[in-house]
């Protein structure tokens, strides 16, 4: 199986203080893969670097076989990488639909600023290639009926699956998902976890982040335990539920 993402050594300091060191972590095509941690293991720091957000203090990271260290986020998005945020960050001025759309422009790159100034779609060429698209991701995250509304006015859950749907726009390799069921209730949490199964189903490689332990091990495949930016445990749900490492850095010593 291929190496869709590899880390190696890598470490991020900020202003003397070390939020990792020396992760490696090595993502496998076609994979979920899970990486935990109590709060301040350095789970996010580690999404900003592969994403290119953050560059790595030391170290090097790998996608797709190339060494991407210090690209810029939008052109590991080109690449094939596709993220979301803990903190949802959407348009909340644009439709659902407009959203999406947004995440297409990597496809054609006049696209985005139509998008803004509010063209009418249909009259834009391949613009309207874009819309189709749109639609279609749409009903596969369950939002078509939604695509007028503005994004400002979805529920919470909602909202959670338009950014996901947005990141499917730019038709990623790899999908980083960074607490994708933060703030959900058990319904929405449920859906969420049905999504990212319809996900897998496509051949996209996953990468999450979740503090939600019953839907980390419903799903991940392979488990990268962080704790004060350091990797201290992985392998499947099952050999990290019974790791002594792993419960100690959630419930302590004795």
């Amino acid at each position: 199986m291929m190496k869709i993402l590899e880390t190696k050594k890598v470490s991020k300091s900020f202003n003397g203080f070390r939020a990792l060191q020396d992760v490696d972590l090595s993502l496998e095509a076609g994979d979920i893969h899970a990486i935990i941690g109590p709060n301040g293991a350095g789970k996010t720091t580690f999404f900003n670097l592969i994403s290119g957000v953050y560059p790595a203090t030391t170290g090097a990271v790998h996608f797709l076989q190339k060494d991407i260290t210090r690209l810029k986020p939008y052109q590991i998005s080109i690449m094939g990488m596709a993220r979301t945020f803990q903190n949802i960050c959407l348009f909340p001025g644009m439709t659902v639909l407009e959203n999406v759309m947004v995440g297409r422009h990597a496809y054609n790159e006049s696209s985005i600023f139509k998008i803004f100034l509010r063209l009418p779609f249909r009259k834009l060429g391949g613009e309207q290639r874009i819309l189709e698209k749109a639609k279609e991701i749409l009903d596969f995250v369950g939002l078509y009926t939604q695509r007028d509304q503005m994004a400002s006015g979805l529920p919470y859950g909602d909202q959670r699956r338009l950014e996901i749907a947005r990141a499917l726009a730019t038709e990623p390799k790899l999908l980083l998902l960074d607490e994708p069921a933060a703030g959900m209730n058990t319904s929405e949490t449920e859906g969420i976890l049905e999504l990212i199964g319809k996900i897998d189903k496509m051949g996209i490689t996953i990468l999450l982040i979740e503090h939600d332990m019953k839907l980390v091990m419903g799903i991940a495949r392979t488990i990268t335990v962080l704790n004060f930016g350091q990797k201290i445990a992985e392998g499947t749900p099952d050999e990290i539920q019974n790791n002594e490492k792993v419960i100690e850095a959630y419930l302590g010593s004795e």
